[in-house]
């Protein structure tokens, strides 16, 4: 009987296991982006120089983005964001990014904001490349795009900055793979299996050829700093690391070692 117990345990037990990694997997997406939807009529705070714009996207979709211009700039930011929020609270990063003598292009992904689409990896870098064209097309050359991702948005940002012409690559808290964080947190629901994504940082750091920045916080809660520096030992060109210390996730612009790298950097180019 005691074993008959047993048996009935271990298959009620395997089976809720079972159950938790086929939600796990349905619903992968709710666990990883946060977007916030604006409604289409939704005005953003813009002066002049600034617009807000529609960038169509390959497979058809349409991507909201804010260029932030100022005449006298030579370069030009493409940024990619995190996993939260939209333009509405991410359009602060122009006050740092305009700071440094740079225009800004920042949009949202598919799904986020007014943005229109469906969840994908392959969706996310079309957005991607739809912005680059669209600067392109708005008369900034290769040379005077720099590409600028943090958090979910290195991924992002590596994989252009390996297949299109750019001037120079920015990773803010980045990750050498989606799995790997995943791995990290949640091992038990097997990510190296069920992720749908991958966004593989490190691969792809053995194939970039331009210069790049890496900004770490020392203490980040979500994103270790060692996925920094793993990527940065991938790097076999010109690179620099800059680990902030106490930094965390969220908060690397409040540190000025952060500030001062991220200007010195630019300004080298």
């Amino acid at each position: 009987m005691a074993l008959k117990v047993l048996k009935i345990s271990l298959l009620v037990i395997a089976g809720l296991y079972i159950l938790l990694l086929v939600v796990a997997y349905a619903f992968q997406d709710k666990l990883i982006f946060f977007p916030q939807p604006l409604d289409k009529n939704y005005r953003y705070q813009l002066t002049g120089n600034d617009k807000e714009v529609f960038i169509p996207t390959s497979d058809g979709n349409m991507v909201n983005g804010i260029l932030f211009h100022r005449p006298e700039n030579k370069s030009v930011v493409l940024y990619f964001q995190g996993n939260g929020g939209s333009l509405d609270s991410w359009q602060m990063t122009s006050e740092d990014i305009l700071s440094l003598n740079c225009d800004l292009l920042i949009i949202d992904y598919r799904g986020y904001g007014k943005s229109i689409g469906s969840f994908s990896e392959k969706g996310f870098y079309d957005d991607a490349h739809s912005a680059y064209r669209f600067l392109i097309n708005s008369g900034y050359t290769p040379e005077q795009i720099i590409v600028y991702g943090r958090s979910l948005g290195t991924g992002v940002a590596t994989e252009l900055a390996t297949t299109e012409k750019v001037k120079a690559l920015i990773l803010e808290s980045p990750y050498t793979s989606f799995p790997a964080i995943a791995a990290e947190k949640m091992p038990y629901l097997l990510p190296g299996l069920l992720m749908r994504y991958c966004l593989n940082t490190l691969k792809r750091a053995g194939q970039i050829k331009i210069p790049v920045l890496l900004l770490h916080g020392t203490d980040d809660e979500l994103i270790p700093c060692s996925h920094s520096q793993k990527i940065y030992e991938a790097i076999s060109l010109s690179k620099k690391l800059i680990l902030v210390r106490g930094g965390g996730h969220n908060n690397l612009s409040q540190f000025t070692e952060h500030n001062d790298g991220l200007r010195n950097f630019i300004s080298s180019l």
